[in-house]
């Protein structure tokens, strides 16, 4: 060894000796002259750096690890670094490194991974049968935890014919015969088209069914909670208001709606697509509230001839919105005039299909382009 080469040697002896920390005896005299405090000290190998400093001490649980802020002599506890663990709780006192205790360690040669690492357990392992490696001991070998297990991952021969099983037990290889005869009078051309027309026909029907029960759905939708607009914990089916007649339930219904209906919320609750309520906003912002609610009935009655009954009340009914019991009334009125349609209909006479009433203006906002409706939120 050169002379050159021992000065280097000492010197980095010295150095990592200077580096490390002193006893605890020395470290708790330290901090004599701080009451409550206790001396902390680690060393970081990668920096060749020691932090101290006398703080209050902490128990830092599993998955983390005491970090010393020497300038306000404070300790807290931090989450390991990604590739170490804490698998234990410890006092900030005993952490002798910023970083936890414990490094993790993957599966290695012969095993495969059954559990994820986390920052308070290292990998999981077993042992990977199809490459014909089984656990030393069997019993509680599974899924065992790398590092701190007894399991050992060994490789094992079968007997000629025979392949290690998931349970790690040779059994016999398995002899199902995956070939075919050879083709006759042209049944292999044949087939192909046979399978590839039972797999349009099964496309197909699984196509219907998606559409018949999406129908049904639209039909029959129960919503409970408050996620789709209706009250929490309710239970309301939806369906189309059967007895509308050229405007007879819009008319009876638009007193009750002008009266206690408050626009500008339930204008949130409301969603008119891809295309802009700007011009509906101003109005109701400009106006009073019986003239924005009328305002706003009457242009959701014009841009959605179809179902501006279910758009209104399922908004009316959202738990932000508190007015479940002008939906109520609404839907009361819709029932009514259900029931006398259906009456008059029994009794011979003819229902009107239309009722006059006062001329409503355009709607503010533009007319949806076809195929597009809104839906309350």
């Amino acid at each position: 060894m050169g002379y050159s080469t021992r000065i280097i040697l000492i010197s980095c002896i010295i150095r990592s000796y200077l580096s490390m920390c002193p006893e605890d005896i020395v470290g708790n005299d330290k901090c004599r002259e701080s009451p409550g405090t206790k001396y902390h000290c680690q060393y970081d190998a990668d920096t060749d750096t020691t932090t101290n400093t006398c703080a209050p001490e902490v128990n830092c649980s599993a998955g983390k690890y005491a970090a010393i802020n020497s300038i306000e002599k404070q300790v807290t506890c931090m989450p390991c670094s990604p590739e170490m663990f804490q698998s234990h709780a410890k006092l900030s006192t005993a952490f002798t490194q910023p970083n936890c205790d414990e490094r993790k360690t993957p599966c290695g040669e012969g095993e495969l991974e059954c559990g994820a690492a986390s920052p308070s357990q290292n990998f999981k392992c077993r042992c990977d049968n199809s490459l014909g490696w089984r656990p030393n001991p069997l019993v509680g070998c599974d899924c065992f935890l790398k590092g701190t297990s007894l399991c050992v991952c060994q490789e094992t021969t079968c007997e000629p014919g025979e392949e290690l099983a998931s349970n790690f037990t040779c059994v016999p290889v398995s002899t199902t015969d995956m070939t075919f005869p050879p083709c006759v009078s042209g049944i292999c051309t044949v087939a192909p088209i046979i399978l590839g027309v039972l797999l349009v026909i099964a496309i197909v029907v699984i196509i219907a069914l998606v559409i018949l029960l999406k129908r049904r759905e639209n039909k029959l939708k129960v919503v409970t909670s408050g996620e789709d607009g209706y009250p929490c914990g309710s239970k309301v089916e939806a369906e189309a208001p059967s007895a509308e007649k050229g405007g007879i339930l819009y008319n009876k219904i638009k007193t009750v709606f002008i009266e206690n209906v408050d626009p500008k919320p339930l204008l949130l609750r409301l969603d008119f697509g891809s295309y802009s309520d700007e011009r509906l906003r101003d109005y109701i912002n400009r106006n009073g509230r019986e003239d924005g609610a009328a305002e706003l009935l009457q242009t959701v009655k014009r841009q959605f001839p179809n179902k501006w009954f279910e758009m209104l009340t399922k908004a009316l009914r959202h738990c932000d919105i508190s007015l479940s019991h002008v939906a109520d009334d609404m839907d009361k009125i819709r029932d009514k005039l259900s029931k006398e349609t259906v009456e008059l209909q029994s009794s011979g006479e003819q229902v009107p299909d239309s009722e006059s009433g006062p001329h409503e203006k355009l709607p503010l906002v533009p007319t949806a382009p076809p195929g597009q409706e809104a839906s309350a939120v």
